[in-house]
């Protein structure tokens, strides 16, 4: 399976920004008062959360992965497909997901409601998919 472009470009962007704010962040702590000083360097940390901001809230884009990826599932089933190998919890959160929308019925309010009250599902399916595409770039 081939990787689109934005595909990859949306979980690298959410990875290297959130990534890149917590080791810095713990870099700060470890340095101590030494952040403090206006030499230090510290100071340009603001810069990246415009960049977590630039290209949409990394949230609005694990959103649409996970969108995306529930999008992908009910095809998946809908053929009688089987969780391809690497990708067995993306295809378990997703079942729980889809269940947990099942009582929507075709009501998108609802299913929007329901799509909210399950938003820790929604983000372990998009850092499912997140962790699996970093995965097959890197091996």
């Amino acid at each position: 399976m081939q990787l689109s472009c934005p595909c990859l470009l949306r979980r690298s962007q959410v990875k290297a920004v959130e990534a890149s704010i917590d080791l810095c962040w713990r870099l700060k702590q470890e340095v101590g008062s030494y952040a403090l000083m206006g030499s230090s360097g510290f100071a340009h940390l603001d810069f990246l959360n415009c960049c977590k901001f630039a290209e949409g809230d990394s949230r609005v884009l694990m959103l649409k992965m996970a969108r995306d990826r529930m999008r992908r599932y009910a095809s998946e089933t809908k053929s009688g497909e089987k969780a391809v190998a690497g990708e067995e919890r993306e295809f378990e959160l997703c079942g729980a997901l889809g269940k947990a929308l099942s009582s929507a019925k075709g009501d998108k309010a609802v299913q929007a409601r329901l799509w909210d009250a399950n938003w820790r599902t929604v983000y372990a399916l998009a850092e499912a998919v997140m962790e699996r595409t970093i995965d097959k770039v890197l091996h």
